[in-house]
């Protein structure tokens, strides 16, 4: 089966504990115990016939992976691979979603000619924005469609005073389109006890007006079955069947050294394929591959001057061919055309020459 991962910004910790996390990891979040690197969420249709509760078709799969942190780095959902990037402060700054889809490709630089691959083409991005005390104040969402530069789909302002927090959705022509206010002194650490649910004492929802569930646990006390059922007749009938399958480190230490090969793998897989790349006016040897860590999707065009050695004496961004606007993948792929050896001409003068970086996803 054909997979792609993603290299990730990743920490160093050295002698961490669980309880050295934030109180808002998504670990918690998701009431989930021990450390767990992944979990596997598959969802069935349910009915109950003759008395009995049954497990019926399939409805969707999706797993999520968590960082050494404790919140998400990377979620599956059928074709759609959500990826999230924070800052050094472990806020969330980026999502970007991909799409993948089948296709043959004729591979650059190598004797093979057709391949078949998966591309994947970034479809929608979420940037947020936080004020200096590490509040969110702006999240900005936009739709992109194959290598052309993402369009504004909506823009949500936060705001905050000492009785309320006021968010604010605009569409992408700035017309306001929805107003929430959400009053401070109803906000709580344990919103649970103000939702009118009831919970077991593993944490999980057991009934919710006349709706209830039940649970099956491992060993760590997560869930690995939990039936959804309605209760408005003589007997309950059951809705939804929801199956876990959860992936655990015995340490933060272990966590972080999966994650980093997985990264290392990333790497690999990268410097063999997700790049191609074109010259215009001559030809390039030693070619070096531009660190993409973000994984970035789009065309970076650098000018280059060489001289009739081969040698690049100056690189700037073309900005007319250029559709990425990650300005650390736009300086890295300047500096990679700055090493790469050209062919030696015999000529007095320096030439301009334009070398194209297209980056994009693939599969083997």
């Amino acid at each position: 089966m054909n997979r792609i991962k993603l290299v990730l910004f990743i920490g160093l910790l050295f002698g961490v504990t669980e309880k050295g996390l934030t109180q808002e990891h998504d670990w918690k979040k998701d009431n989930l115990k021990g450390i767990v690197v992944s979990v596997k969420e598959t969802e069935y249709s349910a009915e109950t016939k003759f008395g009995e509760h049954l497990r019926k078709d399939l409805i969707s799969t999706k797993q999520i992976f968590y960082n050494e942190r404790g919140v998400i780095r990377k979620k599956i959902e059928g074709e759609y691979t959500t990826y999230y990037l924070y800052n050094k402060n472990h806020k969330l700054i980026k999502e970007t979603t991909v799409a993948s889809t089948p296709s043959l490709v004729k591979l650059i630089n190598t004797d093979e000619t057709i391949e078949e691959v998966t591309i994947m083409d970034t479809i929608s991005i979420k940037e947020y924005i936080y004020a200096s005390d590490g509040k969110l104040i702006e999240r900005n969402s936009y739709t992109k469609r194959k290598k052309e530069k993402a369009d504004l789909s909506d823009k949500v302002k936060y705001s905050y005073s000492t009785t309320e927090e006021k968010i604010l959705t605009y569409n992408a022509d700035g017309r306001l389109v929805n107003r929430e206010i959400i009053p401070i002194n109803t906000k709580t650490d344990s919103p649970r006890q103000k939702d009118g649910c009831q919970y077991n004492k593993h944490g999980d929802i057991i009934k919710r007006s006349n709706f209830f569930y039940e649970y099956t646990y491992d060993n760590h006390q997560n869930w690995t079955i939990q039936k959804f059922y309605e209760h408005y007749y003589v007997e309950p009938s059951i809705i939804r069947w929801t199956e876990r399958e959860y992936t655990y480190a015995n340490t933060l230490e272990d966590l972080v050294d999966i994650v980093q090969k997985e990264e290392i793998e990333v790497q690999k897989q990268q410097q063999q394929s997700s790049l191609g790349y074109a010259f215009s006016g001559r030809t390039g040897s030693g070619f070096i591959l531009p660190n993409n860590p973000e994984c970035e999707q789009g065309i970076v065009a650098v000018d280059v001057i060489v001289n009739p050695a081969g040698q690049a004496v100056g690189a700037s961004i073309n900005p007319h061919k250029t559709t990425i606007t990650n300005t650390a993948l736009i300086n890295a792929t300047i500096e990679a055309a700055k090493k790469t050896h050209y062919n030696v001409v015999k000529s007095s003068r320096n030439q301009l020459i334009t070398t194209t970086y297209n980056f994009s996803f693939r599969v083997l």
